[in-house]
């Protein structure tokens, strides 16, 4: 007996210090880091081929807010918008999480009923809801019975501005959204939104960049100019762009027009605009986007439009100016520019503007035709 007590002694003694000496925990510290590989949508041209939308079933997911009624008319989305535009008013809708990193083009099928064309801008949402609303890219929807097709470009426009700066995840897109004249004069009719597909950039209709030659000479109907107000009311008459101001100006008011991609790096760099002014003379300033979406605003070239019964051209020369410094310090492409953008007593200075302007031609063309239509005393 005395001998068993003692192994028993001796054995409780070796369990008590295994139990309280330090052992080596199992992990996989001594494994290589594998790096994960991040969530992503599914890439949209897996789904459907591309197609976000082509409204051949039901639209419960899509929703609106004042001003807006929605609906279906065979297989086309109805908009129905009354005095829709200053306050920002979408509609639009959410869907399962799509990477459109390889396809960031929307091709968008409307057209629009009512007194004047719209002007659409389409935001995409990410799954940490940020909106692409720094460039929102836009197109002029035709008046028309017809069907046109329309092209919302997001590359290198993955940015939100507001409410705050931020990068949107294009390789997670959850949701889509429409406004009318965003900022803009109040519109009123109805938009048909007939199928959105997203497809590669490569797979855009080809436009070739052009050196020199006419932005516009009002032969025909002005669809692709917008107006960012209803102080600046733009009309086609006379095949001339009617624009009349009111107290425009101290709200940096815009209008402008998206154009053929044009090359200004070389010897045209020179717009040509010929226009006249009554009521009183306003100052126009021009500025140029590229297909970043930099504008050409640190040294703005402002003209000032004389009141005349006839035409006049005025030149704005672009040399050298090609610099962002809002909202960031930017180099400008002059070989890609595919907005104009105008502004009439830009912040209100030297007054706010309260009159007509008129707009004949604008052209981009070298330094040395300028020289040779001033010699002519054109």
């Amino acid at each position: 007996m005395k001998q068993f007590s003692k192994i028993s002694i001796i054995f409780s003694i070796m369990v008590l210090f295994a139990c309280t000496t330090e052992q080596p925990m199992l992990d996989d510290s001594h494994q290589l880091a594998v790096e994960e590989e991040p969530d992503k949508g599914t890439p949209v041209l897996m789904v459907n081929k591309g197609v976000i939308e082509g409204f051949d079933g039901e639209i419960y997911s899509w929703w609106t807010g004042d001003g807006l009624t929605i609906g279906r008319k065979g297989d086309t989305l109805k908009v129905d918008a009354k005095n829709i535009g200053p306050k920002y008013t979408p509609f639009g809708r959410e869907f399962n999480l799509l990477d459109l990193k390889e396809a960031p083009v929307l091709r968008v099928r409307m057209r629009a009923e009512g007194a004047n064309p719209p002007l659409v801008g389409i935001s995409l949402k990410d799954v940490n809801n940020f909106d692409t609303n720094a460039d929102r890219p836009k197109a002029k929807v035709r008046v028309s019975k017809e069907y046109t097709d329309y092209y919302f470009n997001y590359n290198e426009k993955w940015k939100q501005s507001y409410p705050n700066n931020q990068k949107v995840d294009e390789t997670m897109i959850g949701a889509i959204m429409f406004f009318i004249n965003p900022g803009g004069a109040e519109w009123t009719g109805t938009l048909y939104v007939d199928g959105i597909v997203a497809m590669k950039e490569s797979d855009m209709p080809k436009v070739e960049v052009t050196a020199g030659g006419f932005v516009d000479d009002f032969s025909e109907e002005i669809y692709s100019w917008w107006s960012s107000s209803d102080k600046i009311a733009l009309e086609r008459k006379n095949e001339a762009l009617n624009i009349t101001c009111t107290e425009a100006g101290p709200g940096y008011e815009t209008f402008g027009k998206a154009i053929n991609p044009a090359n200004m790096s070389g010897d045209y760099h020179i717009f040509r605009v010929r226009a006249k002014a009554e009521g009183a003379a306003p100052e126009l300033r021009i500025n140029l986007k590229d297909k970043k979406g930099l504008v050409n605003n640190e040294k703005p070239v402002i003209v000032k439009i004389e009141v005349t019964e006839g035409y006049k051209n005025y030149y704005y020369d672009f040399s050298g100016r090609w610099t962002q410094s809002w909202p960031d310090a930017q180099v400008v492409d002059p070989t890609s520019i595919q907005d104009v953008l105008m502004f009439i007593n830009t912040g209100g200075v030297p007054s706010p503007y309260t009159g007509k302007l008129y707009i004949d031609e604008i052209e981009i063309i070298t330094e040395k035709k300028m020289n040779e239509l001033k010699a002519a005393g054109d």
